[in-house]
């Protein structure tokens, strides 16, 4: 398994016209947003510390839009993962198509995506929808199609999604994550965790 797969060696292929969906939390961004956004929640109120086990009962879409309400995440605070950004920036100089495809609530995908301004659609979760793991498949077979889409994530829960892609990109310095998404699916390209 080569742990150095860079997207350079892929630099001179010819404009792909298959869509490429880009994971937010853990990918394009180290961070983990809804505990971002429940750390500045925290520490401008108090009080809602005592009301988060209520809202962790309405499910997680729920409780992403309840803070998210309450909350703005500022893009420029958060630490970008800069291998990936040069490789989206390099596709999107091809002419490709790039898409925000993120578990993380619309409001701050949308902020992310104004702030970098290469992605051409946001899809996110919202109060209904937690859009992860098969979630996130399904929406994404229904709008492209089965094997019509490539996909860059980060962990166990984006093997779904890395199954109905056409080509499986991956941000992990985890060999076990890296090996299990190999036996299903063929890795296009390895970045590194930093």
């Amino acid at each position: 398994m080569n742990m150095n797969n860079k997207f350079e060696h892929h630099n001179t292929r010819v404009t792909d016209h298959i869509p490429l969906c880009v994971d937010l939390d853990g990918t394009l961004v180290k961070n983990d947003l809804l505990f971002t956004s429940m750390v500045l929640l925290f520490k401008r109120s108090l009080v809602s510390l005592f009301v988060f086990p209520f809202w962790v009962l309405l499910g997680r879409a729920r409780l992403k839009d309840i803070i998210a309400n309450r909350i703005a995440v500022d893009p420029s605070t958060l630490r970008f993962n800069t291998e990936i950004l040069a490789y989206l920036h390099n596709e999107k100089n091809k002419g490709r198509t790039i898409l925000l495809v993120s578990g993380s609530h619309i409001s701050i995908a949308k902020s992310v995506a104004d702030y970098l301004q290469i992605f051409s659609e946001v899809i996110a979760s919202n109060k209904n929808v937690n859009l992860t793991g098969t979630t996130k498949a399904k929406v994404l077979v229904k709008k492209f199609g089965e094997g019509h889409f490539d996909y860059i994530g980060n962990s166990y829960v984006d093997i779904p999604v890395w199954l109905k892609s056409r080509k499986a990109l991956i941000v992990s310095n985890s060999v076990r994550l890296i090996r299990r998404l190999q036996k299903v699916k063929p890795v296009e390209v390895i970045f590194a965790s930093h």
